[in-house]
């Protein structure tokens, strides 16, 4: 039985958060289940098809985690002073190297345990669905209350109607680098406030269409000590 080809995909990696909240030191130099997080990341979506560009002010430090195999398989660009500006860093390191994918995947690399059967599963979706994006996420536990920032009730959204937004998002590549050329192009005041990349693509195209399916798997995201 042959194997199905894998789509080709590159996927941008943000790794230029500053750890803050992990108060240990870079957390994607950490162990996690024998490997570093940053080269755990990589390993569980290296292979045939697929390519990466990382967004990160500490390329030195991290390409040392890097597998061999994966080496000829990186771009490196700077990071950004947020996760949107580390991505459109890195979609431009890719227009520069005269690169236009038809598929972009962004991907946070304190998300280590998301597969390429994962990212499979994102395109069969991109593909069947005719989207423009497709996005994993799981439902929410608990239930979420809008303040007006200073404590008191707003609202209460129904929590059935709530998910929480996982990586690596999958896009139409060249909607996507659009979408950031466009916000990027925007006065820094008058750019959408948005915290990831189905939010941007939704702002500057708000017809385009990206789907949200709920993960069965863990995929969750390394913050603090005890998510390790």
């Amino acid at each position: 039985m042959t194997t199905e080809a894998f789509p080709p995909i590159t996927v941008v990696v943000a790794a230029a958060g500053k750890s803050t909240r992990f108060q240990q030191g870079d957390k994607l130099l950490a162990k996690f289940r024998g490997r570093s997080v940053f080269a755990t990341c990589l390993e569980n979506l290296l292979g045939p098809g697929v390519d990466f560009v990382v967004a990160t002010d500490h390329s030195q430090a991290l390409a040392e985690e890097v597998p061999p195999q994966a080496k000829n398989q990186i771009l490196w660009a700077p990071g950004g002073e947020s996760r949107t500006q580390s991505v459109a860093s890195a979609l431009r390191v890719l227009q520069q190297a005269g690169r236009h994918p038809r598929w972009v995947a962004v991907h946070d690399a304190a998300r280590p345990l998301a597969d390429r059967a994962l990212l499979r599963k994102c395109w069969n979706l991109l593909q069947e669905k005719e989207a423009d994006g497709v996005v994993p996420a799981h439902p929410l536990r608990d239930t979420i209350h809008l303040t007006d920032g200073q404590g008191t009730l707003l609202n209460t959204p129904p929590r059935h109607l709530l998910l929480a937004a996982e990586t690596p998002q999958l896009f139409q590549g060249p909607l996507l680098m659009e979408a950031y050329r466009q916000w990027e192009a925007r006065p820094p005041q008058t750019r959408p406030r948005v915290t990831d990349d189905a939010s941007l693509l939704h702002a500057i195209f708000p017809h385009s269409r990206v789907l949200f399916w709920e993960n069965p798997a863990d995929n969750h995201k390394l913050t603090y000590p005890h998510d390790f």
